[in-house]
């Protein structure tokens, strides 16, 4: 083989390899991509010894909304939002997004409330599984809102729970959560014995 030759079939299998590495790229992008996930914050969910997921990125789907009772009130204000992640979430859908106490970490959580809905925080010990909730907050972190009240969740935010509240690390410590936190949501259980995971409750 000459080195005209060899020079054209390294530039066909570089080129070959560009294409697969833009094609993987533009998959994952556009289309969907395999997420790791495991602990016990979501159980019975999803298994402790982790599972394979697939999820759909926020920047895959044309119109994105959030569509919430208070949401639909402040239109006006929603539309002001920076938010053209173009995906429409629900409460009950499964969502990775960046740990706000720990930025090294992807967490799966599930929402539970949207912007504009409220939550009730109050005083009294909340008992999951015979543990106090109250033991695993982490008053130390900056986010703070008062007990015994109605928390408002801010425009461009979501309150994501744990189903597995005892163990589960999330918005009851750190608070709503922002929306450009969050990588996609999780349609599917991949591996072991794939499964798609649909809502377990609608709010309309």
């Amino acid at each position: 083989m000459n080195s005209a030759s060899t020079f054209k079939t390294t530039l066909h299998l570089v080129k070959r390899a560009v294409q697969v590495t833009a094609g993987v790229s533009l998959f994952k992008d556009k289309v969907g991509d395999l997420r790791w996930c495991e602990g016990g914050s979501m159980l019975p969910t999803l298994n402790v010894t982790g599972d394979l997921l697939l999820q759909i990125p926020l920047s895959s789907v044309l119109n994105y909304s959030l569509r919430g009772d208070r949401a639909r009130t402040a239109k006006k204000t929603a539309e002001a939002e920076p938010t053209t992640s173009r995906l429409n979430l629900n409460r009950g859908d499964l969502v990775n997004f960046v740990s706000p106490s720990n930025p090294s970490v992807l967490a799966c959580k599930r929402i539970i409330g949207l912007p504009g809905d409220q939550i009730l925080v109050d005083d009294l010990p909340h008992h999951f599984n015979q543990i106090t909730a109250d033991s695993i907050l982490h008053p130390e972190l900056d986010y703070q809102y008062s007990h015994k009240s109605l928390l408002t969740i801010p425009q461009g935010h979501l309150w994501l729970q744990g189903d597995n509240y005892a163990v589960s690390i999330d918005s009851r410590t750190y608070g709503p959560v922002p929306i450009g936190l969050v990588s996609g949501k999780i349609v599917a259980r991949v591996w072991p014995n794939f499964t798609w995971l649909s809502r377990p409750f609608v709010y309309k």
